[in-house]
């Protein structure tokens, strides 16, 4: 029991540092860029390895103990996919691509003739299917913390491929280009609304431990919906694909900058009840989160325009004309997905 506590503890420390690491992201992304396909063959942190090895994906009704996903997991847990460069991201993410489909094709092997796309996707799910599980037996905060981190580090692994398979089905250069350019203009926007998303979440559970769960729970919602556009998306490019929501996207972008407002509101504390309950040093801290939070929504509303300008961008060069309205669907669902999960901080 004491070496659990001593687990869980550790790994608590690793989340929080997680989820606190990249503020300032793209300021520091070229520092840290590399050009070098490094795969997945890093090292990982002891910390990480013992999240792994110690009851989240060490079950011997799921996986049977196999080395070769306690491997894929303890590298998974060591990338930093929101502090690295895209370059960089996209070099990580084929070589999971490879051990996915390894893992495929050795362990699980159910259908013949699918793409790897569709393989690394099949095995993702089935490791989801278990997060989902291990969630219902575990549910104490720190366990929910841990495992909502992981899952993270498998949605941001989920989007990355999606990405990937949207770059392979490119025909030349320029749609590569604009490709390229709408997943650097999102990785901008999707970094400043995790700063702002995360400090409404810091004043909205100013002083309780579930911030740290609600921030680790917002990353992979954001990836989730980013995942699901692309999915979507690529049934476009193939003449497919479905209207994902009815809202026009001008609308859904009023909407979100609109529950970003009011966010910042609702997310408030009264400043008498802040003098009562709060020492000064905490009343300090408490004015700087909201200070960033409103530097932060200032910030956004054009980040979000840049963003759907490369969407469509992208959209016009790939996709074909009378399947187009289905693409701006798929980003107003985003948007709105992205107004759903700031609308669960405070209501």
């Amino acid at each position: 029991m004491k070496i659990k506590i001593l687990i869980i503890t550790i790994a608590s420390v690793f989340v929080a540092i997680t989820c606190c690491s990249c503020t300032h992201k793209e300021s520091r992304e070229k520092e840290q860029a590399t050009t070098e396909c490094r795969g997945s063959s890093h090292e990982t942190s002891g910390c990480d390895a013992s999240i792994i090895r110690n009851g989240y994906w060490y079950r011997d009704d799921v996986y049977q103990v196999r080395d070769d996903v306690l491997q894929l997991f303890d590298a998974l847990n060591s990338y930093d996919w929101y502090c690295m460069s895209l370059d960089s991201n996209i070099c990580e993410t084929r070589g999971y691509i490879e051990r996915l489909c390894q893992f495929y094709d050795k362990h699980i092997h159910e259908v013949n003739n699918i793409s790897d796309h569709e393989k690394a996707d099949a095995v993702i799910n089935r490791i989801v299917q278990y997060y989902i599980e291990s969630q219902k037996e575990d549910n104490n905060n720190m366990g929910e913390i841990v495992s909502a981190a992981v899952y993270g580090q498998l949605s941001t692994l989920k989007e990355y491929i999606s990405f990937v398979f949207v770059m392979d089905m490119c025909k030349n250069d320029i749609q590569r280009l604009v490709l390229m350019e709408e997943m650097e203009a999102w990785r901008v926007f999707r970094n400043k609304f995790y700063d702002f998303a995360s400090n409404c979440i810091d004043m909205e559970y100013f002083g309780g431990s579930v911030a740290v769960l609600k921030i680790s729970e917002t990353r992979y919602k954001v990836s989730d919906l980013h995942a699901e556009m692309y999915e979507n998306e690529i049934m476009c490019v193939e003449g497919k694909g479905r209207v994902a929501s009815a809202v026009p996207v001008s609308s859904a972008k009023s909407r979100l900058g609109k529950n970003c407002d009011i966010a910042l509101i609702e997310c408030s504390i009264d400043s008498d009840f802040l003098r009562e309950e709060f020492s000064e040093r905490e009343i300090e801290l408490y004015n700087d989160i909201y200070r960033r939070a409103k530097e932060y929504n200032t910030e956004l509303k054009p980040l979000i325009v840049r963003w759907m300008k490369k969407h469509e961008a992208w959209a016009k060069e790939m996709i074909p004309e009378e399947r187009q309205f289905v693409s701006e669907s798929s980003a107003s669902a985003l948007l709105s997905g992205l107004s759903d999960i700031i609308c669960d901080i405070y209501e």
